[in-house]
């Protein structure tokens, strides 16, 4: 009887199987299952170290989030000849007050002042500008380290 070498395919391909099973070079179900669940643990270990470059830690300053102490901050700024004046009117620390002017409608940094406790001011001299406006800095905590906020939703302007 003459097999066709699609038949013969199969069987040569069924018996290799059998032989594999019966030999001792084949992997046991075992090891292959301790195989899939350490690389799908490596897998998901990556996929979470990637995610969390996406994810910022939470910037903390005393017990609130940063963004609630940023709407805390009271600054007011006057504007007179050239010289910008800031003076803290809150209860927040700022780290930093970032100048900026505008000239011919353009937005351009001035400087910045540093650290305005609460009820403290200075000064600084800009030049001209046709507006004035600065952005408040606080120190939090990230973790264990410091960071400097950028309290970008709170701008004041100058009067």
């Amino acid at each position: 009887m003459r097999m066709t070498r699609k038949k013969a395919t199969r069987a040569l391909s069924l018996n290799h199987i059998k032989n594999l099973a019966n030999s001792k070079r084949s992997v046991s179900p075992v090891i292959a299952t301790v195989l899939l669940v350490a690389i799908s643990i490596v897998l998901a270990i990556i996929v979470f170290l990637w995610a969390t470059k996406f994810i910022g830690e939470v910037v903390t300053k005393g017990n609130s989030p940063a963004e609630q102490k940023c709407g805390e901050v009271n600054l007011e700024v006057t504007y007179i000849g050239s010289e910008v004046q800031v003076a803290n009117k809150g209860q927040v620390y700022v780290y930093r007050a970032d100048i900026f002017k505008v000239v011919k409608g353009e937005e351009n940094s001035a400087g910045y002042i540093e650290k305005l406790g609460a009820g403290m001011s200075d000064k600084k001299d800009i030049g001209s500008a046709e507006e004035v406006k600065v952005v408040p800095i606080i120190l939090g905590q990230a973790g264990e380290k410091k960071v400097a906020y950028t309290c970008k939703d709170n701008v004041f302007v100058a009067e």
